[in-house]
């Protein structure tokens, strides 16, 4: 994610020296980050200077994030850092070249092997604290930090300004991409909520949409009743399983649905597809999932539904896999056998598949509750998965956002003593009957004490929950 400060940057290099040194030399050196010409009668001192900053050109075409007088301003501008790394060690005004040569060294090994600082780097590995400070942690930064290969020349180039002494010990490092924030689109595309199926097959299974039932209360404030409006892409929520809830329920439209036999769904999810081939495309076999939660009516025209908290699917090896459904966006078809191929224990099913629509799974927020820790709140969501899911791993962490009031708060993974205003958590205990506790707290921005409602929008795998106000 982009900042603007690149002095964090700066410091998460010089965090990372300041907690890996003494792993290697036992010595707990002095990091400065000022022009290395200004340093004197230092002991144990490592300085890392940032001394250029060039644009990355291989991101210098990325297309702008929407609509603007000067579009180019939407788009975050890549940078890479240049550094010079030197030691310096003196007694009495005199260079101890032993020493400096035993941090610089130390100092080496540690960019070497910490090449790329992620939100899931710790220092020391596995038992030391997350490197990433506030301002740079849980917004999927990736430092990517290498030692330049420069020749003896150009190092004596950078140090000939000064006459009066030789070149310093030194290496040159550059740090990529770093990216600074652009500034907000003055409009963007409207989000494609229906997708139109123009020209199909005569007599093919065709789907037109997804459809659900969006329910949500206002505040009482406000004099309105209870809201049930349509949505389209279907939206439904994730809740336990033999939750008789509607709001898990969804409807998908189409035409010949029924065509063939043994119809049933079928999902792609990216996160499944990233398991492997065969999960690519998932059917939801009713056999194996109605302990899961899923209900499936297949008719002509349409499909009623209900989403499960997992899939259970068969692999070609046999076993049965089970693939957690978390909040995000899917895309459903109908499938259905139309024949047969092979003969005797050979014989395969012919199957035919309808084309695909989206179907947004969300999150919902059951309740807020005041934790009587510095003000802060706990929503307290339908427990149908985990939020902690995934935990440390870019790859498989969920992708969580939360705005109150229209600010978006920034997430930790745990509070830090002192002010955390506009800051949230996550949490689940999963020894809370009978599905376990998931939780977002966080530290408002507004004043806990005052009456007044506070909108909140929680999004989760870029679906958003259904409206939902704290009422004070």
């Amino acid at each position: 994610m982009p900042i603007t400060d690149l002095s964090l940057i700066t410091r998460t290099l010089r965090r990372l020296l300041i907690l890996n040194v003494p792993e290697i030399i036992g010595i707990a050196p002095t990091v400065t980050m000022v022009p290395p010409e200004t340093l004197a009668n230092q002991q144990n001192d490592i300085n890392l200077f940032l001394y250029h900053v060039k644009e990355n050109p291989e991101r210098r075409i990325d297309p702008p994030a929407g609509a603007a007088p000067a579009p180019i301003a939407t788009t975050p501008m890549a940078l890479d850092l240049f550094y010079i790394l030197t030691a310096q060690h003196q007694n009495d005004s005199i260079h101890d070249g032993v020493q400096e040569q035993l941090l610089h060294g130390a100092a080496l090994k540690t960019f070497h092997d910490f090449p790329v600082l992620t939100d899931a780097t710790r220092v020391p590995r596995a038992t030391g604290p997350i490197l990433f400070e506030m301002g740079i942690e849980s917004r999927g930064n990736r430092i990517e930090t290498y030692l330049r290969p420069t020749e003896p020349e150009e190092a004596v180039q950078f140090w000939a300004s000064d006459n009066r002494q030789t070149t310093r010990l030194s290496a040159f490092y550059l740090s990529r991409v770093v990216f600074l924030d652009a500034e907000p689109p003055a409009a963007r595309a409207g989000i494609v909520l229906s997708i139109g199926q123009f020209v199909s097959q005569i007599a093919a299974m065709t789907l037109a949409r997804s459809e659900c039932t969006l329910s949500f209360m206002p505040p009482v404030s406000s004099n309105i009743a209870p809201q049930s409006l349509p949505a389209s892409p279907g939206r439904p929520t994730l809740e336990p399983a033999g939750t008789p809830d509607d709001q898990g329920l969804f409807v998908l439209f189409g035409a010949n649905l029924t065509a063939g036999d043994r119809g049933r769904l079928v999902l792609r999810n990216e996160r499944w597809g990233r398991r492997g081939p065969e999960f690519r495309k998932v059917p939801v076999d009713i056999g194996l999932n109605a302990a899961n939660g899923w209900e499936v009516l297949l008719g002509s025209a349409r499909v009623d539904g209900r989403v499960g908290v997992n899939v259970d699917v068969r692999t070609d090896g046999g076993a049965v896999e089970t693939l957690p459904v978390l909040p995000g966006i899917y895309m459903v078809g109908v499938e259905s056998e139309v024949g047969a191929r092979g003969s005797g224990a050979l014989t395969e099913p012919v199957r035919q598949q309808s084309n695909f629509v989206p179907l947004l799974i969300a999150p919902r927020i059951v309740e807020a509750v005041a934790t009587g820790v510095e003000d802060r709140f706990e929503l307290v969501l339908a427990p149908g998965f985990d939020p902690t899911h995934g935990a440390g791993d870019l790859a498989e962490e969920l992708d969580i956002e939360l705005a109150v009031d229209g600010a978006v708060y920034r997430r930790l993974t745990a509070f830090a003593a002192g002010d955390n205003d506009g800051a949230f958590t996550v949490g689940f205990d999963a020894a809370v009957p009978p599905d376990g506790r998931a939780t977002v707290t966080f530290e408002p921005m507004f004043d806990a004490g005052a009456s007044g409602d506070h909108a909140v929008t929680l999004s989760v795998g870029g679906v958003d929950a259904p409206p939902f106000w704290i009422e004070l």
